[in-house]
């Protein structure tokens, strides 16, 4: 569609952000790229130029050096940029640390909540770390306990990640 970065809101190139990736828009952290009003209409301009619309946000994990109170506050300035760009959805890929979900179940009940009267609804997919099954998501949504939080199902990150049967799971 014409993007040269991963990341479509930013101007910054890939290497900048966290980990040698695109950066994190407004995610908080080191290498992250405050979004501005002018850069979410450049973006609503080249979308609607191309006939495109974008309808999922990257809601990363903030870095573990992030106090929750940041991570919160950086997860719903990527709610609201979602809203703004007409996004209805902002995915979570989880979480490696066991020690760090509880905090990370905070950030994304907030961000849910958030997101809520912005009509963008927060979910998490299949990915990697601790949310590798169905069992494990479910789990994860109740203990986020919002209705605005929802699982973003991806059986072939079942069977990637784990080997399991994607339908029995």
């Amino acid at each position: 569609a014409g993007y040269h970065y991963a990341d479509m809101i930013s101007a910054a190139p890939p290497g900048a952000g966290r980990g040698g990736g695109a950066p994190v828009a407004s995610g908080g952290g080191r290498g992250a790229v405050d979004v501005t009003p002018e850069m979410i209409a450049a973006m609503k301009q080249k979308l609607a130029a191309r006939g495109l619309k974008s309808n999922i946000a990257s809601l990363p994990t903030a870095g573990r050096d992030i106090a929750l109170a940041d991570a919160i506050a950086a997860a719903q300035r990527i709610v609201a940029n979602a809203h703004a760009l007409g996004q209805r959805y902002a995915l979570n890929l989880g979480i490696y640390e066991e020690e760090r979900w509880l905090d990370w179940c905070k950030v994304m009940r907030e961000a849910a909540a958030f997101g809520q009267v912005r009509g963008v609804k927060v979910v998490v997919k299949h990915h990697h770390g601790l949310n590798n099954t169905s069992l494990d998501l479910l789990a994860w949504a109740k203990q986020v306990n919002h209705s605005n939080f929802g699982l973003f199902v991806d059986p072939g990150n079942i069977v990637y990640y784990t080997g399991k049967d994607a339908v029995k799971q």
